[in-house]
């Protein structure tokens, strides 16, 4: 008998995901089948929770699966809680299973890695199992559960509400129809949209579509059809032959299907707003703001109570729609698709849970294997990272980050080790570094010196000199480190069990980068900072330590030249 946790969705509130990855009819079959399931109270979920409990669910307190115990497998949509109570509390030693989002680089996704990374010791042969559900796929890479189909049905319904209401003169903020009112109501209001804007001023719209034939592009051009609006396909081939893309510019919409790699092309610049565009609103359907994205106009989400950037042309301005959780607004049609596709391997998974013996299915051995490297892989970079900050800052030299990582990964390509081999090489590195720091601030010693050497004999292999452009890193990373032994002293353990404490030292670290990166008027916040926590710490016993270290933050970020003694 397996148990499963359903943690309720807090990420993004107000704005939490109300999707479910199984109906209660698909629980009450877990349950006859010998597992316990159980359910955290939501009331936002799009299966009300008495239907839970009649399936035969037990209902528990929001947040209860972090006591849950370590055998249970703690499953949910969107990613790992942002409340204080569970943003500094490790380990996580249950089975977690959730959309982390991991391979993508986005922010929100980085943090769950880093939070999986600290929490567990990935120098183990045997890690506490992470499946992150976008890696659940089969022997030929394919997903074998996705909400894709309604995240592009979603993407266009919403590109074309704002497109009717752009042309009938209304104005942003432009609001996401109401989900309540069901699928069928929205469509249905978007239909008559249409027909009011054409009967208006005799205007149809045309979209053209990136990579119609994926599961989020099939979603997009279902509604099209649905709706009789005139769309142009575009597949592989009419992106693989350079940069750019005009055709884009003579079509009322785009919808971006296309999935996210460092590799695609930029479909639209800020160049292309210069020129004269039909354009008028991009639904960016994959929406992965950031360098990569092939949508290079902004840099942001947006949200359904702002459903858009208005972004300025040389004709006016286009809308451009990044809403990153689409499937929420078709959230019962999107549960019930995703659901029937998962469920089997849910029932799998549970079925083959035994302390004893190994029956994992295969999806999600290949899910753990690929979630446990992403995160070893982001352990074994940090550390080596960590390596040559401390070896640069010994050593008084500079440091560019961009520089250093393409040096790292050219190093890590020239000397190919496993993810236990790369995990426990960088651990040695992470060690061998504070070595050379105990060195230049403690003095020497034969261990100390030898590991000093291997040190050295490293740097010079992979050229760290080249890597000395920037100074201002180095004294980031002495910030961090700053950070990282206060709060294992008595007094930083103080600060993270006091509220308003905790919330400064975090205020005053980032006020401290904000320093170092010639921010206007963080010096001063800075000082505010430290005489409110004069204040606060008044009555506690570790109070001058702990007004010690916010002021050696202080200190390090407005003297960066004490960083090169």
């Amino acid at each position: 008998m397996a148990k499963l946790w359903l943690r309720v969705e807090t990420y993004g509130k107000p704005d939490a995901d109300t999707r479910a990855p199984f109906t209660p009819a698909q629980a009450k079959s877990l349950i006859d089948n010998g597992h316990e399931i159980f359910v955290e109270k939501a009331p936002h979920r799009v299966f009300p929770d008495s239907e839970y409990e009649q399936a035969g669910c037990k209902i528990m307190e929001p947040g209860s699966w972090y006591t849950a115990p370590e055998d249970a497998f703690i499953l949910g949509i969107k990613y790992l809680p942002k409340e204080e109570r569970f943003e500094n509390q490790f380990p996580l030693p249950q089975k977690l299973i959730y959309f982390a989002h991991a391979w993508n680089g986005d922010d929100d996704g980085e943090r769950s890695i880093s939070r999986l990374e600290e929490g567990r010791d990935l120098y183990s042969h045997k890690p506490t199992p992470f499946y992150d559900l976008e890696d659940l796929v089969d022997h030929t890479g394919k997903r074998v559960a996705a909400f894709g189909y309604y995240a592009g049905y979603a993407g266009t319904l919403l590109s074309l509400h704002v497109w009717c209401l752009k042309e009938v003169g209304e104005k942003p903020p432009y609001r996401s129809p109401d989900p309540a009112i069901g699928k069928e109501a929205m469509v249905q209001k978007v239909r008559e949209r249409l027909h009011e804007v054409e009967q208006r001023t005799g205007k149809k719209p045309t979209a053209l579509v990136i990579a119609p034939n994926g599961r989020c592009g099939k979603g997009a051009v279902g509604l099209l059809k649905e709706l009789d609006v005139k769309y142009t396909p575009w597949i592989r081939e009419h992106t693989s032959n350079g940069h750019r893309f005009p055709e884009i510019l003579t079509h009322d919409i785009l919808l971006n299907c296309i999935s996210f790699s460092p590799d695609n092309p930029k479909f639209i610049t800020k160049s292309d707003l210069k020129k004269d565009m039909q354009l008028s609103v991009i639904g960016d359907i994959s929406c992965y703001p950031g360098p990569d994205n092939p949508i290079d106009i902004y840099d942001d989400i947006t949200s359904y109570h702002n459903l858009t950037h208005t972004i300025q042309t040389k004709n006016g301005c286009v809308e451009v729609i990044a809403v990153e959780n689409l499937p929420r607004l078709l959230a019962r049609e999107a549960s019930i698709e995703y659901s029937s596709m998962f469920f089997p391997h849910i029932k799998a998974l549970l079925d083959g849970a035994d302390k004893d013996k190994d029956h994992t299915p295969i999806v999600w051995k290949r899910a753990a294997e690929t979630s446990y490297k992403i995160i070893a892989g982001a352990s074994t970079i940090k550390d080596l990272g960590m390596s040559i900050s401390l070896h640069c800052f010994s050593q008084g030299y500079k440091l560019d980050t961009v520089e250093a990582d393409r040096m790292l990964m050219q190093w890590l390509e020239r000397n190919p080790l496993s993810i236990t081999e790369k995990a426990g090489f960088s651990r040695f590195l992470a060690d061998g570094s504070t070595q050379v720091y105990k060195i230049r601030t403690e003095g020497d010693d034969p261990t100390s010196r030898l590991r000093l050497s291997t040190m050295e004999q490293w740097a010079d292999e992979i050229d760290i000199k080249s890597l000395c452009a920037d100074t201002r890193i180095v004294a980031h990373h002495s910030l961090e480190t700053e950070v990282e032994h206060f709060l294992r002293s008595t007094a930083g353990k103080m600060v993270m069990k006091n509220a308003g404490l905790r919330k400064a030292y975090m205020e005053i670290l980032d006020a401290g980068h904000n320093v170092l990166n010639g921010h206007a008027g963080a010096r001063e916040k800075m000082d505010l900072i430290v005489d409110d926590v004069a204040k606060l710490t008044e009555t506690l016993s570790e109070d001058q330590l702990i007004l010690e270290a916010f002021t050696s933050i202080r200190t390090l970020s407005s003297n960066p030249r004490i960083l090169n003694r």
